[in-house]
């Protein structure tokens, strides 16, 4: 039997639709206690614009096709990308830093049928400074936007671009599938001591014990995510009950540099679709 809507994307009944909207304005809400101003950019992109910063993970996952006049458009496979596009030709006089955030779908191809093709994602960037202390403060707003949700037992994980830098794109795809046999070895694991000689890891421990949420970390060694432009910090975000970060992010500070403007950055992005297909866990949120 057909089904009426294309593969990987979903109706919202009212009931669900309605959570849809309390969680998206609850982020909202949220975001701008902290300072943050709305941006939106189009669903639609040349995609030739967007091709400085997406790297070949996100080209790839693209969905790309032509319009009348022959040029290859693509819909938005991504949020931090176009607002870089934005920044360096649009407000290039403006004010640093800028404190932006999103709502919005993201449209990916992907090859699993349990993954959506679209995403809706809320999420934030910092443009224009570089410091442990911003980094902390990106990880409080994702803790807190959760929390403000109604979810309790979240922690995240962290690691840092830099201590992958001699590994092989073999390996770098096994920890991003998590294929530890085929990898041969499951990555550490625990406290800062594992980053011990990565100073900004160090500075950054300090920062989340300061916000006091340095209890809901944990140091990953093998963290590693499936954007070519994080350049620091990584981090991903998990919620009892899910299987997968609910939320993910990092520092970028080459990525505006793309597009012709030499900015450091730092961002995140909720997975809002996830927290919509999780029911039982929206339940306990009380969303």
């Amino acid at each position: 039997m057909k089904t009426l809507t294309p593969f990987g994307v979903s109706d919202y009944l009212p009931e669900t639709a309605n959570k849809y909207d309390h969680c998206r304005k609850t982020i909202s809400t949220c975001f701008k206690s902290f300072g943050f101003d709305y941006i939106r950019t189009p669903t639609l992109e040349y995609i030739d614009s967007l091709k400085p910063g997406l790297g070949p993970h996100l080209e790839a996952s693209a969905i790309k096709f032509f319009d009348s006049s022959n040029q290859l458009l693509c819909l938005r496979p991504d949020h931090t990308t176009p607002i870089a596009r934005i920044v360096s030709s649009q407000m290039k006089s403006a004010k640093l830093p800028l404190k932006l955030y999103y709502q919005g779908p993201v449209f990916r191809r992907s090859n699993s049928a349990q993954k959506d093709m679209e995403i809706f994602q809320s999420g934030l960037e910092i443009i224009g400074e570089d410091s442990a202390k911003h980094d902390a403060d990106i990880i409080n707003v994702c803790l807190k936007s959760l929390q403000a949700l109604g979810y309790k037992n979240i922690g995240i994980d962290v690691g840092h671009a830099d201590t992958l830098a001699n590994s092989s794109e073999e390996n770098k795809e096994h920890l991003l599938n998590k294929d530890y046999i085929a990898l041969g070895s499951i990555p550490k694991r625990g406290g800062s001591e594992l980053f011990k000689t990565t100073d900004r890891i160090q500075s950054l421990d300090k920062e989340l014990n300061s916000l006091g949420i340095k209890n809901m970390v944990t140091y990953n060694s093998g963290l590693v995510r499936d954007l070519n432009y994080y350049t620091g910090l990584i981090f991903e975000c998990y919620i009892e009950g899910f299987s997968e970060p609910v939320a993910s992010g990092g520092r970028y500070d080459t990525l505006l540099k793309n597009f012709g403007v030499d900015a450091p950055a730092v961002g995140f992005a909720i997975n809002v679709s996830l927290l919509m297909d999780n029911p039982s866990a929206l339940e306990k949120s009380n969303v």
